[in-house]
């Protein structure tokens, strides 16, 4: 689990087909007609090598949640319907597991409690579909149901990736893709900052309307490049330090100026977004993450000292180098970020959701409206008030990422929820109580508890949890968890070579 450990194949690999990928999608939103003929095509291959290599299709589409952000590459509208790249893995990984289940009669490898907690989540997802078709508007519903279909994927994530081999390649996958995403936060950041592009440009639109991300003007030459697959750059983060905490090897040799490296991208790319409910999670989790290396003694208060040490110098460095790409040297963006609360329109907006959702809350506390519930609130977006001076708008969409859960399926479908996480978190304190895992092990259980606690934060003011990034994200910690959590698998003696 070594980061930047050879080989790198699976990394140059997934960096090519990112590339490919991003090259397609500007292509096809300058000639839409290619969209379809190229989303048949890659359902056909998906379908193909969901049946034949089922962990390298999963591979994929893990890939492209963290570079999608909000899943629209390749978009089309088929009978009033959005197709995109999201939606063909979905249904190829889906189909494909299901076609493999028929054919050879194999039952699920998730324990029996973790089996009977997703059962429970299905039916409780199931009636908040049924109730929100029987009381509010289906489009309504398909909006809101959409993310949460996601959930489908945990037998076929849970069945596919099962070895130590198969996490390595997916984690040499993510850690191309959450590359990408933080070189491509630094990279539109220079761009737009230094006007060799222009809010309401091809580029900007081209990023909107792929869902790649969303670039906002704040002032003078400064931008908020926001990307919703940010989130798998936090995760990354929290991996690497933990990584860099816990494992030996991690800190000697080209490696770990790789990973330094690595640390420092991903930190400048949650810096440049701007992101409060980012920046809340990081502390979180970093916090825990020191803890976590203290109570293992992998920590001394000399060795806590200096990563704090080196942690607050890179956080200046960022804020430094944020000042440096944007040629703005009159203030501290950061600090005007976390000041500006009271003035902003979208922390007000935020903040005026508040009451109508408390209210409503209150009235059907443990099982929720259903999907497609909508409620009105005053918004102090621009886009909104444009439309209706008063600033009313009705919605079904929420920023409070737990208030929006219980809203829907109720204090019993978000406990259910949460009861998932910490059987999925479960096996990390077995790691790191243990003397027989290795270092290394540990390092990757640590990063990924922190990281489960920085999700878990950043959902409270951002809804991840509900859409297919948080998702996949718990799928993803079911699965590694349980995976360095079974015995490493013993290594084969050398053959004997002629001679001996």
């Amino acid at each position: 689990m070594v980061f930047f450990a050879k080989p790198l194949s699976t990394f140059q690999l997934a960096i090519a087909g990112i590339a490919l990928a991003h090259a397609g999608s500007l292509l096809a939103w300058y000639v839409p007609q290619l969209s379809l003929p190229i989303l048949v095509g890659l359902f056909g291959v998906t379908l193909w090598t969901s049946t034949r290599y089922p962990s390298a299709a999963l591979v994929v589409l893990m890939v492209e949640l963290a570079i999608g952000s909000k899943g629209h590459l390749f978009a089309i509208e088929l009978a009033g319907l959005s197709v995109s790249l999201r939606m063909v893995l979905f249904s190829g990984c889906l189909i494909g597991w299901l076609l493999r289940r028929v054919l050879k009669n194999k039952t699920s490898v998730l324990p029996q409690t973790i089996r009977w907690t997703i059962y429970l989540l299905f039916t409780i997802l199931a009636w908040a579909v049924g109730r929100g078709f029987g009381h509010f508007a289906p489009a309504a519903v398909y909006l809101d149901v959409n993310g949460w279909l996601y959930w489908l994927l945990v037998f076929p994530i849970a069945d596919g990736l099962r070895t130590r081999q198969q996490l390595e390649q997916l984690r040499s996958a993510l850690l191309a893709a959450t590359t990408w995403v933080a070189a491509e936060t630094v990279v539109a950041l220079i761009i737009f900052s230094n006007g060799l592009a222009v809010i309401g440009g091809s580029l900007y639109h081209w990023l909107r309307d792929s869902g790649l991300g969303e670039i906002t003007h704040v002032s003078g030459t400064i931008f908020r490049v926001f990307i919703q697959s940010q989130l798998f750059v936090l995760v990354g983060f929290f991996l690497a330090l933990g990584l860099i905490i816990f494992y030996e090897r991690q800190r000697q040799g080209t490696i770990a100026l790789k990973t330094y490296c690595y640390v420092w991208l991903c930190s400048l790319a949650i810096v440049i977004s701007q992101s409060r409910s980012f920046w809340i999670g990081l502390v979180v989790g970093v916090v825990l993450l020191l803890a976590l290396g203290i109570w293992t003694k992998h920590l001394d208060w000399r060795r806590s000292t200096v990563t704090i040490a080196l942690l607050a110098v890179l956080t200046i460095a960022d804020v430094l180098l944020l000042n440096l790409f944007t040629r703005n040297f009159t203030g501290n963006p950061l600090l005007e970020r976390l000041t500006g609360l009271q003035t902003e329109a979208a922390a007000s907006s935020r903040m005026n959701q508040l009451r109508p959702l408390s209210e409503a809350i209150r009235v059907q506390p443990m099982l929720g409206y259903g999907f497609g519930k909508e409620l009105t609130y005053v918004s102090s977006d621009p886009r909104v008030l444009a439309k209706n001076p008063s600033g009313l708008y009705t919605t079904s969409a929420f920023e409070w990422g737990y208030l929006d859960i219980l809203l829907k399926i109720g204090l019993l479908g978000l406990g259910i929820y949460l009861f998932f996480l910490t059987l999925a978190l479960w096996p990390t304190k077995n790691l790191l109580s243990s003397t027989t895992a290795t270092d290394e092990d540990k390092g990757v259980a640590a990063g990924l508890a922190a990281a489960a606690v920085a999700v878990l934060i950043t959902n409270v003011f951002s809804p991840y949890l509900n859409h297919p990034l948080g998702i996949g994200f718990a799928l993803l910690l079911l699965v590694s968890l349980r995976i360095l959590a079974s015995p490493r698998p013993k290594e084969k003696p050398p053959k004997a070579t002629l001679g001996e």
